[in-house]
C-alpha cells in the first residue's frame, strides 16, 4: 500500500503543524493526519462522503483550526435507504 500522505508523517512536519494551530498533543495531529490516509484509501473504492470532525478544515479558515477529530464519520449514499424510514426519527 502506499500512503498518499506520507510526506506529512514526519516528526519534523508533525512538530510543525501542532505548533502552528497550537495543538499541545503532538499524537492527535499525527492521528488526524492518517484519518485522512484511510479516507483517501476508502475513497478509492467507494463513494462516500466525509462528515464530522474530519470535514471541519474544510469549513474554517486555517487561523480557527481549534479541534482535530480523530475519527473518520463517512455517508454513504444508499446504504442507509430503508423502505420504512422510522428508524430515522
Amino acid at each position: 500500500m502506499v500512503l498518499s500522505y506520507s510526506a506529512l508523517l514526519t516528526v519534523e512536519n508533525i512538530s510543525s503543524i501542532a505548533e502552528r494551530f497550537g495543538f499541545a498533543d503532538k499524537a492527535s495531529v499525527e492521528k488526524f493526519i492518517m484519518d485522512f490516509e484511510v479516507h483517501s484509501h476508502i475513497a478509492q473504492q467507494a463513494d462516500c462522503i466525509t462528515r464530522g470532525g474530519l470535514c471541519m478544515p474544510f469549513h474554517l479558515p486555517t487561523t480557527e483550526a481549534g479541534r482535530l477529530s480523530i475519527d473518520i464519520d463517512l455517508l454513504m449514499p444508499g446504504w442507509w435507504v430503508k423502505q420504512d424510514a422510522s428508524w430515522a426519527a
